[in-house]
């Protein structure tokens, strides 16, 4: 059983005032001290403040917004992170003289060691295609996100919420008996969007949170895609639909319909592919671990 140090707070002192002698005591918690490749460090000051703070992490500076009443700062850990231990630091700018420093260090664990995979041979008209495809995928989540002072609860994409595959399953070409070789990591979390008695009828697919589709395409193996800008670096990608119900430049609201799931692509079945980016694309998180903590 993992130990993630749920509930882990640090505590700081501030004079209020020049010749106060009282004292207000802040709290910032930071809900795990352990992280694993592909989750997510949630830091928030707990009380009502309209003063952001920030955070330092792998020399990116993240800017806090409000969730709820709360000043929060969110840090992806990339699944592919080298594991070790990490500096953690910020500052809370509690008035015009005063500046709180906040400091932990934070320990990755592995989850996803690095693997050596050689995709299949195709033509290399296929081929060029597909990279240039994956690559425009790719580009489209390191531009600059908007900044937002404060950002919505998340939602599901779909409900129920049944869970075909999960992030990080390994995907192998080759085996000999019961050892495999040629593995990949399926780099997203898939979702059942068909549920009546045969599992066949596609449903509509939700936004996860308000933002802008700032990528719509048909991919050779991503089938019918959506991406969608949600503000301070977070993104996410809608991938196999078999109907887009929005386009390019479009303004979304969290829960609302943007496509229709299906098979398109490189797949058999009617589902959804769900993959979610932080720190403007530089981080690919597991989707699944995000929502259940972002969603309320």
């Amino acid at each position: 059983m993992r130990k993630t140090g749920q509930g882990l707070g640090a505590f700081f002192f501030l004079l209020v005032g020049v010749n106060s002698v009282s004292a207000e005591t802040i709290k910032i918690t930071l809900n795990k001290k352990v992280v694993y490749q592909s989750e997510v460090l949630k830091i928030q000051l707990i009380r009502k403040s309209t003063e952001p703070f920030f955070m330092n992490f792998l020399g990116r500076k993240q800017d806090s917004f409000l969730m709820g009443k709360y000043q929060t700062v969110l840090i992806g850990i990339d699944y592919q992170l080298k594991p070790g231990t990490y500096s953690l630091t910020g500052v809370f700018q509690a008035g015009p003289k005063f500046y709180l420093p906040i400091h932990y260090k934070i320990r990755v664990k592995e989850k996803f060691p690095k693997l050596k995979y050689q995709p299949p041979e195709r033509p290399e008209t296929e081929q060029a295609r597909i990279n240039q495809e994956s690559k425009k995928t790719r580009q489209v989540s390191q531009k600059p996100s908007r900044k937002l002072v404060s950002l919505n609860p998340f939602v599901w994409p779909v409900k129920p919420i049944k869970v075909n595959a999960k992030f990080g399953e390994r995907r192998c070409r080759d085996r000999i008996g019961k050892r495999k070789f040629n593995c990949r990591y399926h780099l997203g979390t898939d979702y059942r969007a068909a549920f009546d008695e045969h599992h066949s009828k596609p449903v509509e697919i939700s936004a996860i949170n308000k933002g802008k589709v700032i990528f719509t395409d048909d991919h050779l193996m991503d089938g019918k895609i959506v991406v969608i800008d949600h503000g301070n670096g977070i993104s996410s990608g809608y991938l196999h639909l078999s109907k887009l119900l929005v386009k390019e430049g479009d303004w979304v609201k969290a829960g609302q319909k943007i496509g229709v799931a299906g098979k398109t692509g490189a797949t058999e079945a009617v589902h959804l592919h769900l993959f979610i980016k932080m720190d403007n694309g530089k981080t690919l998180i597991d989707p699944d671990n995000f929502l259940k903590i972002m969603v309320k």
